[in-house]
């Protein structure tokens, strides 16, 4: 390699006069070339049981494969120092795969792939850094139950210009990238010109941004063509006003056009949207706990086909809000929002107001009890197409104690919500007055010893109306956890899970539904105390089948998965096996890594 480099130097000395060693500005990297990859072969059986009770079929398969791959890869990199300045980096790689699927029946699949990729810079220390970037990728994959070999090609080309002028806030960007992809198995070809140009500046409190962007793609496949553009326009804005306060705003203008060709019928359709969004967060100047917020969003979009006319469809909403943190415990908030809809001449209109308060604290009354309260009250009110007015008041308690229970820490914890839901008149024209009761009752245990680790969690859940709503909800959830390291290289674990729930509908009917599941798994790292062999075991167990209802068990089957493998070196070795009721898999595969 060293040779080559001052041959390049020597051939760049001569055509250039009066240039010395002294005063190179050609410059060449030592360059880096590897080959990796790896051959193996595989063996399996797979024995599958199938049909009923009183008459069982078996269905038994062996297969082998032989497989192989081989990377080549080389990097070579350079720059030119005087008169002006680039570098360059070219990367080459070459993959083959081969895997013989089916060796007793010779089957086989192959494939070659290779990968060209090279990125020079120019001036990438000045003010307006341009990058030039290739990448080639081809791939060709052969099978023997083929006929014709399928080959994939894929070519992206880019061009990348940032401008930041020295001492200067703002900067430049433009992307021009050319990406095409074309496929012979089912004939698709994927063609891509887009440019992006990007004006970014900042200031102490702000900073923004305009984008445009221009982007034609060409879809084939088969008879189908489909030739797409779009053209759009963005403007971001952001407010800093202090640390607290912010501000920001969005525009975006887009134009779209698709043309789908498919035998002698075209189709066209065009798509226009222009859209404002605005935001802010403002802190009050008199009170610090006192925030507001306003909110805008206009949107109006046109589609169009050639088989139909043209539909517009427009929206406009405002919101204005604030919160008022009294104290750490209790919040005010308050809102007023206006929303219209236009579609195709069609308006509607619509307000809303939202008005809430909510408390919360708690209180330790020892070191093993404490006592949690809450209420919220929020009155909304729509006037629009439908109006209405609606009360919620929700208040509720929890009381939590923490038992000693064999040197462990046991919470018992009951908290109960009770809503209410009232209003003049609702949205039909009727009388709403709702109440809904929730209790939930949950036993939380925990031992960790530094080797150990369980978790138990118990759930009770209640939930019904109290009125002539007979909605309910009933609800039980068992888990149970542990993780134990035996060893300095293996543990074991396992968790179970238990559900039942209860569901009661406005007209009193009733569902019900169990599930009960179950895992256990042991890893080791280092089996028999020798480096490189892992073992691991997982039994999942579908525990539904012990449920009392036979109509809740499903066809889910006990399953025991176990792998080996050893690594020494660059050889690697791996058993592996999965048991069912009526299945039985079990594979040995090895394989010869190389790195050169």
């Amino acid at each position: 390699m060293k040779s080559a480099v001052n041959f390049c130097v020597g051939i760049c000395v001569c055509l250039v006069p009066g240039l010395s060693l002294a005063e190179q500005w050609v410059y060449f990297g030592d360059g880096f070339q590897s080959t990796s990859g790896y051959v193996g072969a595989k063996a399996s059986y797979d024995r599958r049981d199938t049909g009923n009770v009183n008459e069982q079929l078996s269905h038994d398969a062996t297969s082998s494969s032989i497989t192989g791959r081989v990377i080549h890869r080389n990097n070579w990199q350079g720059f030119i120092y005087r008169p002006w300045i680039t570098s360059t980096m070219l990367t080459t790689e070459l993959q083959a795969d081969y895997n013989q699927y089916d060796a007793q029946e010779g089957g086989n699949q192959s494939l070659l792939a290779g990968l060209l990729s090279t990125t020079v810079n120019l001036y990438p220390n000045s003010d307006y850094p341009t990058s030039f970037t290739f990448n080639q990728n081809v791939k060709q994959s052969t099978r023997s139950d083929s006929s014709e070999d399928s080959v994939l090609s894929n070519t992206l080309f880019s061009i990348n210009n940032r401008y930041q002028p020295e001492n200067e806030t703002y900067s430049t960007q433009a992307l021009y990238t050319f990406n095409i992809t074309d496929e012979s198995e089912d004939s698709r070809n994927y063609v891509q010109n887009a440019l992006d140009f990007t004006f970014m500046d900042a200031f102490e409190w702000a900073n923004y941004r305009v984008t445009a962007r221009l982007n034609n793609e060409n879809r084939r496949y088969l008879d189908l063509d489909n030739e797409h553009n779009d053209a759009s326009l963005q403007f971001q804005q952001f407010w800093f006003l202090n640390e607290s306060d912010s501000a920001s705003l969005f525009a975006d203008v887009t134009h779209e056009n698709d043309i789908e060709t498919e035998g002698i019928h075209t189709s066209e359709r065009d798509y226009e949207r222009a859209q404002i969004t605005a935001t802010s967060f403002i802190r009050s100047a008199m009170n610090d706990r006192l925030t507001y917020s306003f909110n805008g969003f206009v949107n109006k979009t046109e589609n169009a086909t050639n088989d139909l006319d043209a539909v517009e469809q427009s929206s406009t909403s405002l919101s204005a809000g604030s919160i008022y943190d009294y104290s750490d415990q209790i919040r005010f908030t308050a809102s007023l929002d206006g929303f219209t809809t236009d579609n195709d001449n069609e308006k509607t209109e619509s307000a809303s107001a939202l008005v809430s308060l909510n408390y919360q604290d708690k209180r330790s009354l020892s070191e093993t009890v404490q006592l949690s309260w809450f209420a919220h009250d929020s009155v909304s009110f729509v006037r629009g197409d439908e109006t209405s007015s609606i009360n919620s008041v929700q208040f509720g308690d929890g009381f939590t104690k923490i038992l000693s229970l064999y040197d462990t820490d046991l919470s018992v914890s009951l908290d109960q919500t009770i809503n209410h839901e009232f209003s003049l008149l609702d949205a039909d024209g009727d009388l709403l007055d709702e109440w809904k009761i929730t209790n939930d009752l949950a036993f939380d245990w925990s031992a960790n010893n530094g080797a150990v680790n369980s978790i138990v969690h118990l759930l009770f859940s209640d939930s019904r109306h109290l009125t002539l709503d007979k909605r309910q909800f009933q609800q039980v959830y068992l888990s149970l956890q542990r993780n134990q390291i035996l060893g300095n290289a293996d543990n074991w674990g396992g968790n179970f899970v238990y559900e039942w729930n209860k569901t009661v509908g406005e007209l009193g009917e009733q569902e019900s539904n169990m599930n009960a599941s179950g895992i256990l798994w042991y890893r080791n790292i280092e089996l028999w105390n020798v480096e490189g062999m892992r073992f691991t075991s997982t039994l999942t167990l579908p525990l539904n089948n012990l449920l009392p209802d036979d109509e809740l068990r499903n066809d889910e089957l006990t399953s025991w998965e176990n792998e080996l493998d050893y690594r020494i070196g660059f050889l690697e070795l791996r058993l592996h096996n999965v048991n069912t009721e009526n299945s039985y898999y079990v594979a040995f595969e090895v394989k010869r890594n190389f790195d050169f």
